[in-house]
């Protein structure tokens, strides 16, 4: 009982982990800039 209970923490302390390593890959994405304003009309 005690080895699955370590193994559950362990696998899950894992999930957590590639979780947050995934969340701080997006957040380290920079912004998209501001996108060109196009003037009515055309040419």
């Amino acid at each position: 009982a005690f080895l699955s209970l370590t193994c559950g923490l362990v696998l899950d302390t894992v999930t957590l982990g590639r979780r947050e390593a995934k969340r701080m890959r997006y957040l380290a994405i920079p912004a998209p800039g501001p996108h060109p304003v196009r003037k009515a009309g055309g040419s």
